[in-house]
């Protein structure tokens, strides 16, 4: 009995045969996309057997660094994604892709993959990229979403230091995306195509976390310690630059057709002049600090108790009015000039005598015509001006 319990627990784990079997199914060096029912087998298998995982790493290390096809390459590339997008965070899976990274038995950052095509080899270069900055991250972290504010001055602030923490990975993220953007003739491959879908669908849920994150951390910047606020800054400045190289990169691949139109997100831009009022309010935040710890301590005001009732959108607007105002009009009144309507008669005046040309025709004294060097042209009357059309309806 214990014999048969033994043989079968042996065969609850697949063999390394039968995974490098399913993974040379998968990525064929054809054009055909990935079998979705093969990933949902090899999905099932990792996950009823995290000590399969192991096999599998190393059919993948010895499958994608013996590619010579390019569509093999991006195929490992994009079984991979999947299957990190598919499994759970703590599965085992994910560690030991590490721990392999570490012993150098799989490599993604360098890629050691050539193609006949430069273009082809660097959209490989970039997928690998990405893909090994995506299995460097904290999904701990990234998946605990800032949804809910608590009303505690703790509390938030704790909120903004842990979306402080979570943009940046994000951004970095980001630019690894947008760096993947195949050049030359690279987008007409299908395999490409194909993963680009893939990747940009990544961008989606990644921006969209972005942008969950962000207005937690605005909200309490001016709240949080001098080398916080000072990194919220430069994540603020970040992400408008980062909205501007990506609303190009959504243009491309809208002109592409990679995905629907509904899928893409609204890209929500950030003006330049409020990363200067944010940048003017902090300077001027934390020189009031420096002045008020120089003076004495009765009179001096922390900058936390001001602004710990505000928020920093509230502030962040107050500033951009003071910007408003600060800049200079396009049109400067003098102060002894009188009001518009004086101005309006004097530019009036200034018409008529700069088209008072010599030789021009002029009005008469008495409205009665036109004259030009004594010669008169007559007004013709409309009230004694007869027509025809009318007078013969009469008949």
């Amino acid at each position: 009995m214990p014999r048969i319990f033994g043989q079968a627990c042996c065969a609850a784990v697949p063999s390394p045969v039968s995974l490098r079997h399913l993974l040379a199914k998968t990525t064929g060096p054809d054009n055909i996309p990935l079998p979705e029912s093969t990933i949902y087998e090899i999905v099932n298998i990792l996950a009823d057997s995290p000590a399969s995982t192991h096999n599998f790493i190393l059919s993948f290390t010895s499958r994608f660094g013996r590619a010579r096809s390019a569509r093999v390459a991006i195929k490992c590339l994009m079984l991979l994604h999947r299957l990190l997008r598919a499994l759970p965070t703590p599965h085992p899976f994910r560690a030991n892709l590490l721990h392999s990274r570490a012993n150098a038995f799989i490599s993604l950052s360098p890629c050691n993959f050539r193609s006949a095509s430069y273009e082809i080899t660097v959209f490989v270069h970039s997928y690998a990229r990405l893909i090994d900055h995506a299995l460097s991250l904290d999904h701990a972290a990234l998946t605990a979403a800032s949804i809910t504010s608590s009303s505690n001055f703790v509390e938030r602030i704790k909120e903004a230091e842990s979306a402080l923490e979570v943009i940046p990975q994000l951004q970095d993220l980001l630019d690894r995306v947008m760096e993947c953007e195949p050049t030359g003739a690279a987008p007409l491959n299908y395999v490409t195509r194909l993963a680009m879908e893939q990747i940009a669908r990544e961008s989606f849920a990644c921006y969209a976390a972005v942008w969950r994150e962000l207005p937690v951390m605005l909200d309490n910047l001016l709240r949080m310690r001098h080398q916080g606020c000072v990194a919220g800054l430069g994540v603020y400045r970040r992400a408008a630059d980062q909205a501007r190289r990506l609303t190009k990169f959504y243009e491309w691949c809208r002109r592409t057709r990679l995905c629907a139109v509904y899928e893409y997100p609204h890209v929500e831009k950030i003006p330049r002049i409020q990363v200067r009022a944010l940048e003017s309010l902090v300077a001027g935040l934390w020189q009031l600090t420096d002045s008020s710890s120089s003076s004495s301590s009765s009179a001096s005001v922390s900058p936390v108790t001001t602004v710990s009732s505000v928020s920093t959108p509230v502030m962040l607007a107050e500033a951009m009015k003071r910007i408003g105002v600060d800049e200079e009009p396009l049109i400067r009144l003098e102060e002894d000039e009188g009001g518009w309507e004086e101005l309006l008669e004097a530019s009036v005046e200034h018409l008529s005598s700069k088209w008072s040309l010599p030789g021009a025709w002029k009005r008469s004294d008495d409205d009665s015509g036109m004259e030009k060097d004594g010669w008169r042209l007559p007004v013709c009357d409309s009230s004694s001006f007869v027509n025809p059309f009318s007078e013969c309806g009469k008949l």
